[in-house]
């Protein structure tokens, strides 16, 4: 796909569009759910229905909020269609996919719905960015 001159850089497949936006809802979701979690973590509710400690849930989230923050970088890059970018993304999802079986095997079904959107969105972004369009997007 180019544009109509058959000119300059070719059109951005619509899954690299979808990839973007998913990948940008889940830089935010990743920050805001992390910073929440962090000041949770001293609620003595929080705790108990967590089973863990404060200091293990403080971990999680600052370690959430970094890849919140390695998201939103990524994210930037692949709308920017940065060469690095399908590589890092891919890297990136494949730890938020760790942190949600994480989060299912550690918390439980506290953090069934959060983990299960996180894997879910992370395979999506990954399926959408590793069709044929989108890798020859990339390489183009």
């Amino acid at each position: 796909m180019s544009d109509l001159t058959g000119l300059g850089n070719p059109a951005r497949p619509t899954s690299v569009t979808v990839a973007v936006v998913l990948t940008w809802i889940a830089a935010v979701t990743d920050m805001a759910g992390s910073v929440a979690l962090f000041f949770l973590a001293g609620d003595a509710a929080v705790v108990d229905a967590l089973a863990a400690t404060r200091a293990e849930i403080q971990f999680f989230a600052l370690l959430s909020l970094v890849v919140g923050v390695l998201v939103a970088l990524v994210a930037l890059g692949l709308q920017t269609r940065g060469r690095w970018a399908l590589m890092a993304v891919t890297f990136v999802m494949l730890v938020r996919i760790g942190i949600g079986v994480y989060s299912l095997l550690r918390f439980g079904p506290h953090q069934l719905t959060g983990a299960v959107l996180t894997i879910v969105v992370a395979l999506l972004v990954l399926a959408l960015l590793w069709n044929g369009a989108s890798r020859r997007y990339f390489r183009g």
